[in-house]
């Protein structure tokens, strides 16, 4: 891992994107549980803009939640790592952080897959998450 410190733009870059993709997956994680869990009158999320880009087929799809937490609470510890190296700079954690990167790169790549291809739909917000962290992930790399 470089020494952010000596790259002060790759290490806002990096900030950014981890932000980004955090703020990704906190709200898919707050659409799954609202989705599942409904506790009133809902209308379509900001997500819902088509019959193709929409999150409802991601979060009701079998593979949305492992053991029933929502995948994407995955996405915002994955998006705390990415951000543990900018805060924590004494500690090492490029191990763990290159770990996840690439579990998290992997696993983007084959949601796209089953988003497009079994499930004919691609979530935005869903596609926000992978584009920023897998950027995020490169940078660090």
């Amino acid at each position: 891992m470089k020494s952010l410190k000596r790259f002060p733009l790759l290490k806002t870059l990096i900030g950014l994107f981890s932000i980004i993709a955090l703020g990704a997956s906190i709200y898919l994680t707050q659409h799954y549980y609202s989705v599942h869990f409904p506790e009133g009158i809902g209308g379509g999320g900001i997500c819902d803009l088509s019959s193709f880009f929409n999150c409802d087929s991601a979060t009701n799809s079998s593979i949305s939640n492992i053991f029933g937490a929502p995948i994407s609470s995955l996405g915002i510890v994955t998006s705390l790592l990415f951000l543990a190296p900018l805060i924590l700079s004494k500690l090492n954690l490029s191990g763990v952080v290159y770990l996840f990167g690439g579990i998290n790169l992997v696993g983007c790549v084959g949601l796209l897959i089953y988003s497009l291809v079994s499930l004919g739909s691609l979530c935005p917000v869903c596609s926000i998450f992978w584009v920023s962290s897998n950027i995020a992930f490169f940078l660090l790399y």
